[in-house]
């Protein structure tokens, strides 16, 4: 919040948990209470939706028509594709810088899936 002073801007957003920059200076967080990704715009005081329907679910889509459960970690590589960590569905899933979500990765133990976000981070 401290990205965005518009306390209206503020109220759309359930829980940003981790926040991070791609290579345009463009900050992405991931909302754990309403399973979104915010798209963060400081310059101009916005928060705008980049994925994520606000529904407890799993499928792949452009922007809004993608859900997500239990988002837990991002990064982001040298295209500006975005992968989260999807804890519930067991899944990394990929966001282009357009905002079409596919799945990456998808595994019936979540702690496959988890060091391979892991080695993401250190990659």
């Amino acid at each position: 919040t401290d990205l965005i002073k518009d306390k209206e801007e503020i109220k759309k957003v359930g829980k940003v948990m981790i926040i991070r920059k791609n290579s345009k200076g463009e900050v992405f967080g991931l909302d754990a209470i309403k399973n979104i990704v915010w798209k963060i715009l400081p310059k101009e005081q916005k928060i705008t939706l980049f994925a994520g329907s606000g529904k407890t679910g799993y499928k792949d889509g452009k922007g809004e028509l993608a859900e997500f459960n239990g988002l837990v970690e991002l990064d982001i590589d040298d295209l500006d594709n975005l992968y989260i960590a999807d804890y519930n569905n067991n899944a990394i899933r990929k966001i282009t810088p357009d905002g079409e979500v596919s799945t990456f990765y998808k595994e019936n133990k979540w702690i496959k899936v988890y060091f391979l976000i892991l080695w993401f981070r250190i990659k």
